[in-house]
């Protein structure tokens, strides 16, 4: 850890510390995290700030304990523009919350919370021209994107990134149960368990952001979508629970399902 990152993760510790209600502390480590990603994607750079990754992550699940109505300001956020740094932000937010549902144990939440910031690591090797595309993409297009998630893992084993679960999660996110799934072809429980909750969390934030070809589906929309049109791909029983963390939150429940 350098003396920046260090000073920087002082000062984040330092505000998070004297700002007292959920709804200031959300909106701190949610804004940071946000332009920490984007510096990433923006930089292409593929030397990753470790320490201040891991500082985002344990503050994101220090303050999605905080509150029973955290989802409420978290879809607010998701019904934006989609970026691919907002994308992983907000996927990387859900985890854990969803995590937090689960009773993962606090280690759990890191590895949960960690590769699903980083997910979408690997689409730094890729051209923002196929990124940002506003039309459909060719086969030949899409085959190119599918590498990002060999890419991603390739980029964190190279910045010293051990933890197979991690590894794994980042590498295998896009596998679907019937088989159909990238980049290994895994089906049913050969996925690993953190794969399938950020799959899950990556479709349902995709399906919910405004996109430059499409407006955004409610919640409701998305979440019947993925229960009847994908209920052959994805765990029913991640997709139910995320039914029920949206129901209980009521007040997100009226304003954006």
């Amino acid at each position: 850890m350098n003396t920046k990152e260090t000073l920087i993760i002082m000062h984040l510790k330092k505000t998070l510390l004297s700002t007292g209600t959920f709804e200031k502390k959300f909106t701190i480590i949610y804004e940071v995290t946000s332009v920490l990603m984007k510096h990433i994607f923006f930089t292409k750079k593929e030397r990753l700030p470790k320490s201040l990754l891991y500082a985002c992550v344990v503050h994101i699940i220090g303050v999605m304990r905080m509150s029973n109505s955290a989802m409420r300001p978290l879809l607010l956020m998701m019904r934006k523009e989609y970026t691919i740094h907002s994308h992983s932000v907000n996927v990387a937010f859900m985890a854990s919350l969803m995590g937090k549902e689960m009773d993962y144990a606090h280690e759990q939440l890191i590895e949960l919370t960690y590769a699903a910031l980083l997910h979408d690591i690997g689409t730094i090797r890729l051209e923002n021209s196929l990124l940002e595309k506003t039309s459909s993409l060719s086969h030949d297009e899409f085959e190119l994107i599918k590498y990002h998630t060999e890419y991603g893992y390739s980029i964190l084993k190279q910045n010293g990134i051990r933890n197979f679960t991690i590894l794994s999660a980042v590498l295998l996110h896009h596998e679907k149960l019937d088989g159909s799934g990238y980049p290994k072809g895994f089906y049913g429980n050969k996925i690993p368990s953190l794969a399938q909750i950020i799959g899950v969390i990556d479709i349902f934030n995709a399906l919910v952001s405004k996109r430059t070809f499409r407006e955004s589906y409610t919640s409701y929309d998305a979440l019947m979508i993925m229960k009847h049109e994908m209920d052959h791909q994805i765990d029913h029983r991640i997709v139910d629970l995320l039914i029920t963390m949206l129901a209980c939150c009521k007040q997100a429940h009226t304003q954006v399902i």
